[in-house]
């Protein structure tokens, strides 16, 4: 390939990522700054009081509820922007843009930089007009983030994966790293890819470089926990409460809102939940500070065990509810102001991205495709197991849109040539 060639193979995928940007930053104009949510006031109050020297959701109360990397990344947002949230919502437009320009890599990696067209631009256009990270773009969550760090460690571990070197392990396991630091629940997946990359590389060496990475970005968060808290506790004290909300005789399977009638019911039968949850009430503050969510935390898990020892076949009975939750119906999460026919047209799209991916992952016969069936098989038994939300699913869509590039090579060269 010619210099100028290769000059000019850069220009379609520019103009697909301006547009990415453009299309984003339309969104978060056009669109009236979102109501603050409980979410994101939290991380926005934990990145204000870290420009204070404080990881906490109220000034003086230390927490671990949320998980670090966001809130850092908005403490950032606001050294270079100042405070406000327009700020952060342009910030995560432009990292979903370069969450783009990855998947185009990806694209790269597995169809080579001579594969067809179809293969090698239709995921980034499809990233570019993909209505949930647009919508997300203009939602302080952090969503976004994790989608972008997920979609680089996945880069990282296919490069490493295809030429086996210690440091593209290590690179990838610091890349996991942040993105467990974004959203958690990806320790037991790193195990796997560790595996992956010593059976790969016919070196032991290289998946304990990708866990030694791993474990060097986490350890601090783990370290900082245990000093303040004298307990160890890697992820954020809610991962009893979801294991509880997907898992409860209330709800049957989905999650059960704090204000509901039907979680006033639970705690009137289990009183001892009050103390978790009524300080709220008298207004002081929420119950994130450090101890007293560590005991909630356990608290709900205990009871979602308990639940679940119980009641073990409604248990599997609760899990079709939990797929069809997490993948069929994303478009129904969207605002009210889409009207059903809107909605219907969406929702039909995207079973078409997860059809068209399922069948080109299916088809593709190159590549290290495997560990990409991994990451959907085990985010999916975990939400199997808490409970399913359309948001949940968001940040591993990119596997089906990477794979509907395969699809549509494969039907763009069966069409009939003409002379």
């Amino acid at each position: 390939m010619t210099e100028s060639s290769a000059e000019r193979s850069w220009i379609p995928i520019s103009l697909i990522l301006l547009a990415t940007l453009l299309i984003r930053l339309a969104a978060i104009v056009w669109n009236p700054l979102p109501e603050i949510s409980r979410d994101a006031s939290q991380y926005y109050a934990i990145g204000g009081n870290l420009l204070r020297g404080s990881y906490a959701i109220v000034e003086g109360l230390p927490t671990l509820h949320r998980l670090p990397v966001y809130p850092v990344f908005i403490s950032m947002v606001m050294v270079l922007f100042g405070p406000g949230v327009r700020g952060i919502l342009v910030a995560q437009a432009m990292l979903d843009t370069l969450a783009c320009g990855l998947l185009w890599l990806l694209a790269r990696l597995f169809y080579g930089s001579r594969g067809q067209a179809a293969a090698l631009y239709a995921p980034p256009i499809l990233y570019a007009f993909f209505v949930p990270s647009i919508l997300a773009c203009g939602v302080v969550d952090s969503e976004l983030v994790f989608t972008f760090f997920l979609i680089a460690t996945m880069f990282a571990i296919t490069r490493a994966l295809t030429e086996p070197r210690g440091r593209r392990s290590v690179v990838a396991g610091v890349l996991i790293g942040l993105a467990d630091l974004t959203r958690g629940g990806l320790l037991p997946f790193g195990f796997v890819v560790a595996l992956l990359l010593a059976q790969r590389g016919r070196r032991i060496s290289y998946g304990l470089a990708f866990l030694a990475a791993y474990a060097g970005v986490i350890a601090p968060w783990l370290v900082r926990n245990f000093v303040t808290f004298e307990r160890p506790a890697l992820y954020a004290t809610n991962g009893g409460d979801v294991l509880w909300a997907g898992n409860n005789p209330y709800s049957g399977g989905r999650y059960l809102p704090k204000r509901s009638p039907l979680f006033q019911r639970f705690l009137l039968e289990h009183p001892e939940f009050q103390e978790y949850e009524g300080q709220s009430k008298a207004g002081a503050p929420e119950p994130y500070e450090g101890r007293l969510a560590l005991r909630r935390d356990r608290a709900f898990r205990d009871l979602a065990v308990k639940s679940i020892a119980a009641d073990p076949v409604g248990f599997f009975r609760r899990m079709p509810r939990k797929f069809f939750d997490l993948y069929w119906a994303p478009y129904l999460a969207v605002p009210k102001k889409y009207s059903i026919f809107e909605k219907v047209a969406l929702e039909l799209f995207h079973l078409l991205i997860l059809a068209g991916g399922l069948l080109g992952y299916i088809q593709i016969r190159h590549g290290p495709k495997t560990v990409f069936g991994l990451l959907v098989i085990y985010w999916t038994l975990v939400h199997l197991v808490t409970y399913g939300s359309p948001r949940f699913a968001y940040p591993i869509l990119f596997v089906f849109i990477l794979f509907f590039g395969e699809f549509l090579g494969r039907m763009s060269a069966l069409r009939p040539r003409t002379c």
